[in-house]
């Protein structure tokens, strides 16, 4: 994988100071994981605007809407291998994620939604 062209694997700590140009060079995150609960990278990258290929993990599904803002892959190597492909042949599905994170995940995830949502959760249990 490290031979490929216009790949660039960051398989380490990202200090914040590079976060922006780190995501902003790339066109998707890929997140292989085994298991996950919550994933700082994933709403980073929807922050960036940069959609994700994500395992089919309960602590994603929880995040992911499904082939609007990014997708996720059935675990196995095969799987990753066949979205990826899927995206590599048809760029118009990076705009189309993309845009899902505009219209759906940042409002999801929004400060104000957020905050009303822990409002909400603060009241009903003082």
């Amino acid at each position: 994988i490290r031979n490929l062209v216009n790949v660039s694997i960051h398989n380490e700590f990202i200090d914040y100071r590079k976060i922006h140009s780190v995501y902003n060079s790339n066109h998707v995150l890929i997140l292989p994981y085994r298991q996950v609960t919550q994933c700082g990278p994933l709403l980073i990258g929807y922050s960036e605007g940069v959609p994700a290929i994500c395992s089919d993990l309960a602590g994603f599904r929880e995040y992911v809407s499904d082939g609007v803002d990014s997708v996720l892959f059935g675990n196995t190597a095969g799987s990753l291998a066949a979205k990826m492909e899927e995206i590599i042949k048809d760029p118009g599905i990076i705009k189309k994620l993309s845009k899902g994170i505009e219209e759906n995940a940042m409002k999801k995830f929004s400060m104000d939604v957020l905050v009303d949502e822990y409002m909400e959760n603060f009241k009903k249990h003082v």
